[in-house]
């Protein structure tokens, strides 16, 4: 006793300044709340597997936030056209400044005309810009208010939201609450404590000691947190509040009631504080350390949520300290003060209910037991109503982030507001043809299921199908432009035949060319005999030994000559013309040609491309045959236009030829009609002989030269003649080459014409088969276009992808789960078989986090209230030394929690307007329930052990006693869940409801009813037993 009294005092200061150093350590529950208090999923959850794959798409990070800004006109109306445009002049100018603002992608209506289709409502009310920004600019929050500021548009509404905001949201909503509990439990503990003890003392020694164990327990847990990444949930200052104040206040009223019958044996109060220790303070230590392993338990849930309570066990262990020092120290230093102005001290205070329900327990075990039974088992095992897992309704709605989602649901399909996302990672990439027909089957599966509105992905960009790119489309246009080529080979053909006949004018050319042959060479004959016939002459008249009649002779020889030279070249000179004409005929119909080849040339070549550029024809027989033919055509078709070339570069040679002989036989003929004229000259004057001879000697000195002038110009004109002659007959030899070409190509045309008509036929039936396989020709898939729509939805290595599902469902609720699970089922199954067999597919969004959260809290909830009902159920045979009354305890517990459970959501059906309980609801209501229902039935057990006669007597007088403190213990904890309900977190108010209404089970039937009948009825078992076998 009296090392007590000198170490109450150390008690007092050690407890002062580990409270102070509590508080000076004390991290930022609200930053830890929003950073570490986050639902966690297990690596093999949908969950955590697509958050890897959506790193890996990411390039090995995931640190962006991905932010929705909802826009409403401000009057209720449709977006006008001045808003939109004052709308897309702020993007513009936010685009302009990304850097700043962290932002690494925006789209909205002004990024193309289909993604205006998509993030504008079709009501014209409301639209959508997605923003993605780098989380390097603060937490979400920061960011969410900068980015207002920066998106505010006059005419405007705007809100904010996302996962991350709301995840945000949530846990300030969930903050909010903790703070409101706190308060509100505070003023509730003082005034019951003051009703119940009727002094203004107690209920400040008890919130002394109660907050100075839930103030450590909050540093220690926090600083455990912060250092070591102890498990942390939102709810976990929540539930320390709760259960600290709760069952902290119950110990307190347990200790000082215990202290306040010790004073009335005892004036001395560190006596009575001491035997109040002992007594109360053993039962204390009990029902803490049941508490205690009871929460302990739940560190060895899988479930990060479930395993963060565990953080309550701690709380409970400083409070054990607390119990067992300082608060012995406060009640010896204190005294009877501690009870001021009450003068009541020596009896301890009864409960008349608890008096009389359990002498009638003892009394009418069976009929008790029964009864009890008969209230709490149909409402236990008839509740087998649906839990809700929407999200939102834990947020406060003075939140943007869940209005906005709202005013989504209301303006655009279900599941616009959070669509999922289908990862799948292949060890291969997947941009190519088959990866990506593989995908766009996937694709169009999952379109096709119950519950699914659309889905975008690399092959249907805007979450509709490019018609263009699938083979029966393109089947259908390419037998559209097999008929047009089909039509175009009977044009060519009919091309090269014209070219053909055409070619015949050469054979015309040739017998135009022969006449002026024949002129020709007569010409040049004549042109000699005259030459020789005027050598003569000149000779004679030289020589003046000619006699008149000789040279009279003569004259009229070379007159002769002259006449029918000039009469040839009139005729040459005529026919030249017409040769020349002919030559330029022949120039056009080779143009022509040339013109035919070429066009059959490309025809053939554009058959040929057209039919090897599509897949889905490349193996029919009728279309490779037209692909050879046209192939072999086209390399006739290139010599033949060769050497059509060469022709009408000769061709080309002969007209000039033709052009030159024109102007040498004009000349000729101006020389011959000079000649003729001389020689009629002479003629006349060959009668006066010697007067006229020397003249006429001269004259025919001239006409001697301009004959051998003529006979030059004709030996010219021979040869080149001789040249067109040859040029017209090479000319014609190939001619004849190039009309077998042609008609080969005509022909060959022909062929090709017969197997475009069966190819065609053949893709026609293709197109109308309703089989349609995705194919991207190979200049789309190199195409900027095509690239735009791998870049949005592949990875850099484009061995990962995404595909971007929008429900019908609303993706909060749970008719939204089971179409989540198809989806991922879907995609499994349609990879299998195929080349991305093996890869790795895993399903992201609400939807799929949901349905991970139900079997995870399904499955992890039996596994850990197995693990919590054992050690209770070990700690209670140890406590009580019995087998019986453990399980008549435990059981006791489940029948409290079945039945408080379904008349709870009955209650919030009535008066939240909902009839589903939130989906954590049926765990924290059973932790709390059996971890602090179990502090009462060891309140009891204790007593009873204390108490003295036989069973029966014992029971009624333990309950008696302890009634009152446990009525009163439950009134306070009721109050202190109750606190919760201002909180504004549904799934807190649910809880609170619950464990209230089975605090009423647990104190008012199960306690003073079931417990005493279950033991008495054990009793009368274990005596008639005995009394058998003596």
């Amino acid at each position: 006793m009296k090392w007590f009294k000198k170490i109450r005092y150390l008690y007092l200061a050690i407890w002062a300044i580990i409270a102070v150093v509590a508080v000076l350590f004390l991290p930022n529950m609200s930053d830890l709340a929003q950073t570490k208090g986050q639902i966690s999923l297990p690596a093999s959850s949908q969950t955590s597997k697509s958050a890897d794959l959506s790193n890996i798409y990411n390039g090995g990070s995931d640190q962006t936030y991905d932010l929705t800004a909802v826009y409403t006109s401000s009057d209720g109306k449709k977006i006008s056209k001045a808003e939109k445009k004052d709308l897309k002049d702020t993007l513009k100018n936010l685009k302009l400044r990304e850097e700043q603002y962290g932002i690494t992608n925006l789209t909205s209506f002004a990024t193309s005309k289909s993604v205006a289709n998509r993030l504008n409502s079709k009501d014209g009310m409301t639209t959508l810009v997605q923003i993605s920004v780098d989380k390097s600019q603060g937490n979400v929050k920061e960011v969410a208010n900068s980015l207002t500021d920066a998106l505010s548009t006059d005419g405007l509404k705007l809100r904010l939201t996302g996962e991350d905001l709301i995840t945000y949201d949530f846990a300030s909503t969930t903050q909010t609450g903790v703070k409101r509990t706190e308060i509100i439990a505070i003023i509730f503990i003082l005034v019951v404590l003051i009703l119940v003890f009727r002094s203004p003392i107690v209920p400040i020694a008890s919130l002394l000691t109660v907050g100075i164990s839930y103030l450590v327990s909050l540093s220690v847990v926090g600083n455990l947190v912060q250092s070591f990444n102890f498990p942390f949930s939102t709810f976990t200052q929540v539930f320390l509040v709760v259960v600290l104040f709760g069952i902290g206040t119950d110990y307190n009223i347990l200790m000082y009631s215990r202290f306040r019958e010790q004073l009335g044996i005892d004036d001395d109060p560190v006596t009575a504080a001491l035997a109040a220790r002992k007594t109360a303070g053993r039962t204390i230590f009990y029902s803490g350390t049941a508490v205690l392993i009871g929460f302990a338990a739940l560190g060895l849930a899988n479930f990060q949520l479930y395993k963060a309570t565990s953080a309550v066990a701690l709380g409970v262990l400083v409070m054990l300290f607390v119990m067992s020092t300082l608060n012995p120290a406060i009640m010896s230093l204190l005294g009877k003060t501690l009870f001021w102005p009450s003068k009541k001290f020596n009896e301890p205070e009864t409960s008349k209910l608890w008096t009389k329900f359990s002498s009638f327990a003892v009394g009418k075990p069976i009929l008790t037991i029964l009864a009890v039974l008969l209230v709490t088992v149909p409402l236990a095992v008839t509740n087998n109503k649906p839990l809700n897992f929407n999200d939102l309704w834990e947020v406060s709605d003075v939140y943007d982030s869940k209005s906005a989602v709202q005013t989504i649901e209301d303006h655009y399909p279900a599941g616009y507001a959070s669509p999922a996302t289908v990862y799948i990672h292949s060890k291969k990439a997947m941009n190519n043809n088959e990866a990506l027909a593989i995908i766009d089957n996937l694709t169009g599966q999952i379109n096709n299921l119950n519950g699914v509105a659309s889905v975008a992905g690399p092959t249907r960009p805007t979450a509709e199908k490019i018609t263009s790119l699938y083979t029966a489309s393109q089947s259908a246009t390419l037998s559209d432009k097999l008929d047009d080529a089909k039509t175009g080979t009977k044009t060519i053909s009919k091309s090269l035949t014209d070219a053909s006949s055409q070619l015949n004018s050469t054979d015309q050319l040739a017998s135009a060319a022969a006449p002026l042959t024949s002129s020709t060479n007569d010409l040049a004959n004549g042109a000699s005999e005259l030459q020789g016939a005027l050598s003569t002459l000149t000779s004679g008249m030289q020589s003046g030994q000619s006699s008149a009649a000789e040279l009279s002779s003569n004259l009229s020889n070379a007159v002769a000559v002259v006449n029918g030279l000039a009469t040839t070249i009139d005729t040459l000179n005529a026919s030249v013309p017409t040769l020349t004409a002919n030559l330029r005929q022949t120039a056009d119909t080779l143009g022509a040609a040339q013109s035919a080849l070429a066009t059959a040339n490309q025809g053939f070549t554009s058959i040929r491309d057209t039919l090897n550029g599509d897949a889905s024809v490349n193996q029919n027989g009728n279309v490779q045959s037209a692909i050879q033919t046209a192939g072999s055509n086209i390399d006739s078709l290139t010599a033949s236009s060769q050497s059509l070339a060469n022709a009408s570069a000769m061709n080309n040679d002969m007209v000039t030829s033709a052009e030159s002989m024109s102007s040498s036989l004009s000349q000729i003929a101006d020389s011959v009609h000079q000649l003729q004229a001389a020689l009629t000259q002479m003629q006349a004057g060959a009668g006066t002989l010697s007067s006229s001879l020397d003249s006429g000697s001269s004259a025919a000195g001239e006409v001697s030269t301009k004959s051998g002038a003529l006979t030059s110009g004709l030996s010219s004109l021979q040869s080149g003649q001789q040249q067109l002659s040859q040029g017209i007959s090479d000319l014609q030899s190939q001619s004849k080459e190039l009309q077998s070409g042609l008609s080969e190509g005509s022909d060959g045309l022909n062929k090709i014409g017969k197997g475009l008509g069966t190819a065609t036929t053949y893709l026609s039936d293709l197109s109308n088969t309703g089989t349609s396989v995705f194919y991207v020709p190979a200049d789309v898939l190199k195409g900027k276009t095509f690239k735009s729509a791998l870049t949005s939805y592949m990875s850099a290595d484009h061995k990962t992808l995404q595909l971007q599902v929008i429900m019908d469902e609303n993706p909060f609720s749970r008719s939204a789960m089971p179409v989540s699970k198809n989806i991922q089922k879907v995609a499994t199954n349609a990879l299998r078989g195929t080349k991305l067999a093996g890869s790795e597919v895993a399903i992201a969004g609400t939807a799929a986090r949901n349905d991970d959260l139900k079997k995870i809290s399904e499955a992890d909830f039996i596994r850990t209230a197995a693990i919590m009902l054992a050690g209770i159920l070990l700690v209670l045979i140890i406590i009580t030394r019995s087998l019986i009354k453990p399980i008549l305890i435990v059981l006791g517990l489940l029948l409290s929690y079945g039945a408080a459970l379904h008349l709870g959501q009955l209650l919030i059906a009535q008066v939240m307007d909902t009839n589903e309980l939130s989906w954590n609801v049926p765990f924290f209501s059973f932790i709390m329930l059996v971890a602090l229902g179990v502090d009462y039935s060891i309140f009891l057990m204790m007593r009873y052990r204390e108490a003295e006669g036989n069973a029966s007597t014992r029971m009624v007088t333990a309950a008696g006693v302890i009634g009152a403190v446990v009525l009163s213990a439950a009134l306070i904890l009721a109050g202190t869940f109750a606190a919760l309900i201002p909180s504004g977190v549904l799934s807190l108010i649910e809880v609170a409801t619950v464990v209230i209404i089975g605090l009423a089970f647990l104190s008012l039937i199960v306690m003073p009813l079931f417990l005493p009948a279950g033991v008495a009825l054990a009793n009368k078992l274990l005596v008639k037993a005995v009394e058998n076998e003596s």
